[in-house]
């Protein structure tokens, strides 16, 4: 059984056409895209969790060092 690749664009999903254009992920897959949703593995939801537990701690270290010199 072959199999053929369907190019997606990663930032905004759509699919590209035989004919060079690109559609709406949702035109490919109709029904399937009807029952989709987005969420995290268990993977990525930890790395997720790491990213924003590091940006947080960033942003309160830029806020105190910025109230501190203005004081």
């Amino acid at each position: 059984m072959q199999t053929s690749l369907v190019t997606v664009c990663a930032r905004c999903h759509k699919f590209r056409t035989a004919q060079s254009s690109w559609e709406p992920l949702s035109r490919l897959l109709p029904e399937l895209a009807k029952r989709c949703s987005h969420g995290y593995c268990p993977t990525c939801y930890e790395q997720a969790i790491r990213e924003i537990e590091e940006q947080k701690k960033t942003i309160l270290a830029t806020s105190c060092s910025l109230t501190g010199s203005l004081e």
